[in-house]
């Protein structure tokens, strides 16, 4: 996963006539000789930029990317601590071919750099520096090997991306998926996973191993276009434990460096896979081929652009915007033609603000389609969970007494394991219902009657899902029958109906929620009734006859279904019974 700092604007300066205009602002003598931040890094300009202006960037000590404009980094390039307001007004003036004055410059330091942290404040005392908190971002980083050794280990792999070993990487996993795909196939290697069950811990292990080099694949190629790879670590992101790599420094790219540095992740899982290939023509080892076709799974799946995967990243540097999800809320808004375009969306370019415009639609149905499953099925995984947590306690128990160790391990580790997802299905609806409500405060307005009547709302649906949960109604173990999602939570999943434990009427002929009828027998002094072929139906039939006996299933197919069976109905016979 890649770690970026997109950062965020650090607003729109006003034009110089406007700051003059203006501005009668305190302390001005104090400004006369400004400094910038400790540790300001000038990156420069964002290239391949979808906006109508040129944007420059500026990373803070605190590795935080900020978008200034053309003047704003005129400006910062200007300050060294020994020019007063007269010489740096001077000085952008004679840079960017306009006129400017003391206040205009007193104007920009005091009410753009210094907010952002890139200029110190009059007294010399740097101001507290705030992040961001990033929709869907990387939180709770913990750096496992420091920018030091990643930069030496991206510098080791550094020949990876030269243009013949990249298509030779290419020709070889067309070749090597043609042969597992379309000739050899992974069926034995299934097969002898489920044999041995034990040999699923070095294949998990080898495909932990996949994604850390997946990392490496993103650092190398930020190294390879002249950048500087940070630390790689570990995070949680939508409370999933993850990799990351940080590749902030790849906005001072070209759009291609950046491109290849996004990329660079899934083509490392592809020099992965050749070597998993090679291993197993060295071994002939059958499981292996299973992780081939996993590991591309993996790949696969990094292609998603809807949330901060490698696939956003592509996307985002694609059309060159480099903060989508922060102009995800805008561009939503754009759309109604009465509203006046947000200024993150009016500084797009035409065909930009179109992509932007289709990628937020297809983020937004398939995020809230993905959330909306989540939150009509927790209760039953909660509930599920449970039911299995208490199943591995018991077990555990039962293994104490036993005096077998291992397996006591073994069902508590599983607990464990079973905890793990639960918190994180908890913590992920949290961060997206709290943001659901800052967007519907902030539609709410400032009057005191319409944020009243939103904070009524949330507090009767929270009340009432609660309610619905803890009323049952939600609240129960996924059944073995069960294999939808919607039908499960709407109560229209059924047990199958079971089989007919007699030729009269044996069992129940209508599955759960059906109404029920008792099925007709034959006359008692009639022969021996045989049961009818319909496996639909449970009612007996008279002796065979030449022809079909007609049935009362709605479905033609001779299998069994889950659907609730159908009222049983009276069979003709051929001859009355005496």
């Amino acid at each position: 996963m890649i770690g970026k700092d997109e950062g965020g604007p650090a607003g729109r300066p006003l034009p110089a006539s406007e700051g003059r205009d203006q501005l009668s602002l305190p302390g001005l003598g104090q400004l006369l000789r400004p400094s910038l931040a400790p540790g300001l890094e000038l990156i420069g300009e964002y290239q391949g930029s979808g906006l109508e202006e040129p944007v420059f960037l500026v990373r803070r000590a605190d590795g935080q990317m900020i978008q200034v404009s053309k003047l704003l980094f005129t400006l910062t390039e200007q300050i060294d601590g020994s020019r007063d307001l007269d010489e740096l007004a001077l000085a952008v003036g004679r840079a960017l071919d306009r006129e400017l004055c003391s206040d205009d410059v007193a104007f920009l330091l005091q009410r753009k750099l210094q907010p952002a942290g890139l200029v110190l404040p009059p007294d010399g005392d740097p101001l507290p520096l705030t992040r961001p908190d990033p929709l869907f971002g990387l939180r709770f980083r913990l750096a496992v090997l420091p920018e030091s050794a990643v930069g030496k280990i991206a510098g080791f792999f550094w020949p990876l991306f030269s243009w013949p070993v990249m298509l030779a990487t290419a020709l070889g996993m067309v070749l090597v998926d043609f042969w597992l795909f379309f000739q050899h196939g992974v069926a034995q290697g299934v097969r002898e996973v489920l044999s041995a069950p034990e040999l699923m811990l070095p294949m998990l292990a080898l495909l932990v191993l996949s994604t850390a080099f997946h990392e490496f694949g993103h650092a190398s190629g930020c190294r390879y276009g002249g950048g500087r790879p940070g630390p790689i670590g570990v995070g949680l992101y939508l409370a999933w434990p993850v990799f990351y790599s940080d590749v902030t420094d790849s906005y001072r790219l070209s759009r291609w460096g950046r491109l290849r540095t996004d990329l660079g992740g899934v083509y490392f899982n592809l020099l992965f896979t050749l070597a998993l290939a090679g291993a197993y023509w060295l071994t002939r080892f059958e499981p292996l081929l299973v992780l081939v076709a996993l590991v591309q799974v993996e790949a696969l799946h990094q292609f998603l652009p809807f949330f901060r995967l490698d696939g956003y990243y592509v996307i985002s540097d694609l059309i060159g915007v480099p903060d989508l999800f922060a102009r995800m809320w805008p561009a939503l808004f754009s759309l109604a033609p009465w509203r006046r375009p947000d200024s993150r969306v009016a500084d797009l370019k035409p065909w930009t603000r179109a992509a932007v415009s289709a990628w937020m639609l297809l983020t937004l149905a398939f995020v809230g389609f993905f959330y909306f499953l989540l939150v009509i099925g927790a209760p039953r995984i909660a509930a599920t969970a449970q039911q299995s947590f208490s199943s591995h306690a018991l077990a555990a128990s039962a293994a104490i007494r036993n005096g077998s160790l291992p397996s006591a391990v073994l069902n508590v580790l599983q607990e464990v394991l079973l905890v793990l997802p639960l918190a994180a299905i908890t913590l992920s609806l949290a961060q997206v219902g709290r943001a659901l409500v800052r967007v519907g405060w902030r539609l709410s307005g400032r009057h005191r009657l319409t944020r009243t009547a939103f904070a009524f709302a949330v507090t009767a649906a929270i009340c009432l899902g609660a309610g619905y949960v803890i009323g049952g109604h939600l609240y129960r173990p996924i059944q073995p029958w069960e294999k939808g999602t919607l039908p499960v939570v709407a109560g229209v999943s059924q047990p199958p109906a079971p089989a007919p434990e007699s030729p009269v009427g044996g069992g129940s002929n209508a599955a759960a929620g059906g109404s029920h009828q008792p099925a007709r027998s034959a006359p008692a002094s009639g022969p021996a009734p045989a049961p009818s072929s319909s496996p639909g139906s449970a009612v007996p039939t008279a002796a065979p006859s030449a022809s079909p006996v007609p049935t009362s299933s709605p479905s033609p197919s001779p299998s069994p279904s889950t659907s609730p069976a159908p009222q049983p109905s009276p069979a003709p016979s051929p001859s009355p019974s005496p």
